[in-house]
């Protein structure tokens, strides 16, 4: 992927947008006149606040992308590249948090989560689109 990409306009890739602050920052991007903002949702069909914003803005295009899918990564990626020849920001703001553990308490399977969709999934995202 080539970055910036080759318009006028600013391409946004925001990931963890459906909610808190990815969906705050997503509101608050898509006011200005030269942007296109890609909001990347788990379940898009689930993000019903984003929906309704998308309906207002017609450079909002809600995609799925879920923390740590490299193939999800990559197809968000190409799309963009393809129709935009790359991206000027990204956002890696995907994220969960599971809390009320005892540190003693907490099981090997919530950590090994919090690991992949935390950490894992940032570099994931970047690898996809970043130039080769």
């Amino acid at each position: 992927m080539s970055i910036p990409s080759n318009t006028n306009q600013k391409i946004w890739l925001i990931s963890g947008a459906n909610r808190g602050i990815g969906f705050g920052l997503v509101k608050n991007v898509i006011t200005r006149p030269d942007v296109v903002v890609y909001a990347g949702a788990r379940d898009p069909a689930k993000a019903t606040e984003l929906q309704k914003l998308a309906a207002e803005h017609n450079n909002l295009h809600i995609v799925k992308l879920t923390s740590g899918s490299v193939e999800q990564a990559r197809e968000v990626a190409a799309a963009i590249e393809k129709r935009y020849g790359g991206l000027d920001y990204v956002i890696a703001n995907a994220g969960i948090a599971v809390l009320g553990y005892l540190l003693k308490d907490v099981p090997l399977e919530d950590l090994n989560e919090h690991f992949h969709v935390n950490v894992v999934g940032v570099l994931v995202l970047f690898q996809a689109v970043l130039p080769e």
